[in-house]
């Protein structure tokens, strides 16, 4: 697809990314790179998509991501594959399920090879929905998933528990000198 955006996106809609709102089951979105600054007050908004069933891969975001719910640096909800991506922008969610790759992984989606450098901030009063590469999964699944040692994951919620049990955190210097370096 090859597609570069910039800029900003600010509103009250659900679905909502820096490339686009929805991709598809048949869908694909790949070799491209978002910078878009986006503000909603809603559910389902990552920096490349807001949901996805299909597939993004070999691109990366560099913009901050604010949404509601279902926020992830790369795809805010969704049962798709991310396959070699990454996320440098900071995400942030006023609830839960905030993520720096992914912000819900439902049944059927895979994440693999994918890092994140950015900051993640998120709400959830009930557990650990706020995580470095995913917020909340449901059944999804992830492999050889990286976060840099000096991200701040926060949960500002009840107990302030955060979910990294779905990646591994290394030094970004060191990043590319791992046996299976995602970029």
């Amino acid at each position: 697809m090859n597609v570069s955006t910039a800029g900003s996106i600010s509103g009250n809609a659900n679905y909502v990314g820096g490339i686009a709102g929805n991709i598809s089951r048949a869908g694909i979105v790949a070799e491209s790179k978002s910078s878009v600054s986006i503000l909603v007050t809603n559910s389902g908004v990552g920096g490349i998509a807001g949901s996805s069933s299909g597939f993004v891969l070999n691109s990366y975001n560099t913009g901050s991501v604010q949404g509601t719910n279902h926020t992830g640096g790369v795809v805010g909800d969704g049962n798709g594959a991310i396959v070699n991506c990454y996320n440098s922008g900071n995400i942030s969610s006023t609830t839960s399920r905030v993520g720096g790759i992914m912000g819900r992984a439902t049944s059927g989606a895979k994440i693999y090879n994918c890092f994140m450098s950015g900051n993640v901030t998120g709400v959830h009063n009930a557990g650990s929905e706020v995580g470095p590469i995913i917020g909340g999964t449901d059944q999804g699944t992830w492999s050889n998933c990286h976060y840099s040692s000096t991200s701040a994951i926060t949960n500002t919620g009840t107990g302030n528990a955060i979910n990294t049990s779905n990646g591994t955190s290394v030094p970004v210097a060191n990043f590319n000198n791992l046996a299976i370096a995602p970029l």
